[in-house]
């Protein structure tokens, strides 16, 4: 089973995400995390192990404790590590073209998407992520 974590710490956003996903896309293992430093102590601790490992991340940038470009750069430098490769999506209501260039500096950073994350967007980044097959 493929797993998306979500890294989003706004009530609102994470409900309808949640929502979003049990109602459409209800075969993913789907875990939350309010904060970056959660994710990333997660990620950390099963880093040797591919199933518990996330397929992909959706990443608010503005979060308390480690926001998001926080997150990057230490996810940056630790991602060899991993037993597997992790794409990750930046999800934000900020689309300043700045923030788009400065994320997609990490070659692991997929795309940026805006909020609110509908249906739609959710669908294509799981089709093109997660229901593609691996070589």
């Amino acid at each position: 089973m493929r797993t998306i974590c979500i890294a989003e710490d706004n009530d609102l956003d994470q409900r309808i995400i949640r929502l979003t996903i049990a109602r459409y896309f209800s075969f993913m293992h789907v875990l939350f995390f309010g904060e970056g430093l959660s994710l990333l102590n997660y990620i950390k601790c099963n880093g040797k192990d591919p199933q518990r490992l996330p397929d992909l991340i959706l990443l608010d940038l503005s979060m308390s404790v480690l926001d998001g470009w926080d997150f990057l750069a230490e996810f940056n430098d630790i991602k060899y590590s991993f037993a597997k490769c992790i794409q990750i999506y930046i999800v934000s209501v900020s689309i300043l073209p700045v923030e788009v260039m400065k994320a997609k500096q990490y070659e692991f950073v997929k795309d940026f998407i805006s909020k609110p994350l509908s249906k739609e967007k959710l669908g294509a980044i799981i089709g093109q992520e997660l229901l593609a097959p691996k070589y």
